[in-house]
């Protein structure tokens, strides 16, 4: 038998072999191989009228997949993942939780003066039980982020998410975030014209601002008071949403008081 002969015969057979593990793929995890670009197998009529060299290389990709190290896990659409990569994810999302808990540990116990709650009692209050594609319908350092593969579109929404969660889990971006979340806010307050609250914005320190941008009522409330404010000047409801911007700062300022007086140490 010569050695294209030899190689067709291979290459039929292990044809057959994928499609058992396609099936299997598919009836174990729900990822649909079939037709993907992850699916190495070709017309039976390439294979019978293959050269020698293209059987070679044909067999060398059914190999690949073969391997019992080639696995899959489904995306949004049921398209293979392959497991390899999801587990490089996994990886960075566990080492972006244990970084969010450590930094959580820290102010758990902290009780928020206005509230009469500790933020461990308010993450608690505020944490949606429930799930959706997988995660939590409101993440936060409460829970563990714990996303599904069925939450990811595609290879390359794949990779996007795990250097994003990486990025994460360093300390440079959650100060790069949280400055950025200050100076927004500030602006907001200078352009309502609360430059009192905006300087004692500024005198925060950085844990302090954490505390009170993070796990404090502080961020939902400042929201609405620039909505307020945007609906007065242009003449909406402006004598109703004047005291409702004055009545949000007021309760705004409370919880600014509060984180004022925590965690007295440098910036």
């Amino acid at each position: 038998m010569s050695g294209a002969n030899e190689l067709r015969r291979l290459a039929l057979q292990k044809h057959r072999a994928v499609t058992r593990k396609v099936s299997r793929i598919k009836a174990t995890t729900g990822a649909e191989v079939s037709g993907s670009d992850q699916d190495p197998r070709t017309e039976l009529a390439f294979i019978r009228n293959a050269s020698e060299g293209e059987l070679r290389a044909l067999v060398r990709k059914q190999d690949k997949f073969l391997a019992r190290s080639t696995q899959f896990v489904p995306d949004a659409d049921l398209k293979p993942l392959p497991k390899s990569l999801w587990q490089k994810y996994e990886a960075a999302e566990a080492k972006k939780n244990a970084a969010e808990l450590k930094t959580y540990q820290e102010f758990k116990d902290v009780e928020i003066g206005p509230s009469g709650m500790t933020v461990d009692q308010r993450m608690a209050a505020i944490t949606p039980l429930h799930a959706h594609m997988g995660q939590h319908t409101t993440p936060n350092p409460y829970r563990s982020n714990k996303r599904a593969s069925t939450s990811v579109y595609g290879v390359n929404g794949l990779k996007r998410l795990i250097d994003h969660t990486r990025k994460l889990a360093t300390q440079k971006h959650q100060k790069e975030a949280l400055d950025n979340h200050r100076a927004g806010v500030m602006k907001m307050l200078d352009s309502i014209g609360d430059e009192q609250l905006s300087q004692k914005l500024n005198s925060l320190t950085t844990k302090q601002w954490a505390y009170l941008w993070k796990y404090t009522p502080f961020a939902a409330n400042i929201k609405p008071t620039y909505e307020h404010y945007k609906d007065a000047i242009d003449a909406r409801d402006s004598v109703m949403n004047s005291q409702m911007i004055q009545t949000d700062l007021a309760v705004a300022g409370e919880y600014v008081d509060d984180a004022s007086k925590k965690f007295k140490k440098k910036r």
